[in-house]
């Protein structure tokens, strides 16, 4: 049985959580053993001392380096601080139920290499920025695996483009899974990269409904998913919608001072398989998610999408822009004024959408472990 290293975000989102869990569980069907990658940064004082050259020079040939590294890292844990402590114990409770997990030092990735036949670096933000665990760079090239990792932007940092070049050809092949994606590669690499969909379409809509018969069953609401505050724009709508349809409303992850202008309004602490049922029975789903739209457009629930107010003021809405306009949904994404009429709303059948990204993704990773 050949053992499969993960490398992936799988914590404190339940996108990130259940794109993990989508590769997991095929990668397993396909009769391989799968363990996510979990580093640790367990540095000693010795190691931190022989990091400070390297951060020095960073530093002073990019200023911005260290003052957007400091700036990212505070941000990193009020984003998580806006998740409620009992939506992160859920979640919590889910990966320690689902997953296997290899924790190795961030210094010491070697030492996997001898445990694995291949590594998978992917999907979601893994290639956000620059780490030598999302690049895959302790292994050798003929291991490693690409499954849709994740830029989150349009262009990479100017402190960053001589480390990503150089890892990116360090891969036999590339796949990726926004447009923006292949653009950045292609300008870094000269290469041409293989778009694939996100790894959560690896499950069809039967099989996502089934996973949320284990989740809460609930009726007559919408629900709200935002990963950072509403903005104004987003409350309008929202309110104008209940003013046609008298329902509930339901929050999830995080509990803003914005919702209290919307009338039956209730947070709830809820973990994955209850993220997944929700979406599935809800009305409409309003939310600034890139997870939260396509499962909304797997399971066929109406939905809007709002330009999300990023605390650290970098758009990374590129990928949601790219989704919608593969499905010919581009006004479902609302900047600005909304120009949508719930009035004209269109139905659609997902496995037409995505019959051939699901066999794309499905026949990918399958042969890629085959070898």
């Amino acid at each position: 049985m050949k053992k499969i290293g993960l490398v992936t975000l799988y914590r404190d989102n339940f996108g990130s959580i259940l794109q993990a869990y989508s590769t997991y569980s095929y990668v397993e069907k396909c009769g391989a053993c799968c363990k996510i990658i979990s580093a640790t940064y367990d540095r000693t004082i010795i190691d931190k001392i022989k990091r400070l050259p390297f951060l020095a020079i960073k530093s002073i040939r990019y200023p911005e380096f260290f003052i957007n590294r400091k700036k990212m890292r505070k941000l990193s844990k009020l984003e998580l601080n806006l998740l409620s402590e009992n939506t992160q114990k859920k979640m919590s409770e889910f990966v320690e139920e689902v997953f296997l997990v290899e924790k190795c030092n961030i210094d010491k990735l070697a030492k996997l290499d001898e445990k694995f036949d291949f590594f998978i670096t992917g999907s979601d933000q893994v290639w956000n920025g620059y780490n030598s665990l999302g690049f895959l760079t302790f292994t050798s090239r003929d291991k490693k695996i690409t499954l849709a990792p994740s830029f989150g932007t349009k262009n990479v940092k100017t402190y960053y483009r001589n480390d990503v070049k150089k890892a990116l050809n360090e891969f036999d092949f590339i796949s990726v899974r926004e447009e923006s994606g292949e653009k950045i590669v292609r300008e870094l690499t000269g290469k041409e990269a293989y778009r694939l969909p996100d790894p959560t379409l690896i499950m069809s809509k039967k099989q996502w409904r089934e996973f949320a018969q284990q989740g809460i069953q609930e009726e007559n609401y919408i629900l709200l998913h935002f990963l950072n505050k509403p903005n104004k724009v987003a409350i309008e709508t929202i309110n104008s919608f209940l003013k046609k349809y008298n329902c509930r409303v339901f929050g999830i992850c995080n509990d803003y001072k914005e919702y209290e202008e919307l009338a039956n309004y209730q947070f709830i602490d809820i973990g994955p398989y209850d993220y997944v049922s929700l979406i599935e029975g809800a009305m409409y789903v309003f939310t600034d998610s890139f997870h939260s739209t396509l499962f909304s457009l797997n399971l066929e629930t109406q939905f809007l999408t709002f330009e999300r107010q990023y605390l650290h003021g970098n758009s990374q809405s590129s990928r949601i822009i790219d989704l919608l306009r593969r499905v010919d949904m581009s006004e479902r994404f609302v900047e600005g004024e909304l120009k949508f009429n719930f009035e004209e709303e269109k139905k659609w059948n997902s496995d037409s959408l995505f019959n051939t990204e699901r066999y794309k993704i499905r026949d990918y990773l399958k042969k890629s472990i085959e070898g």
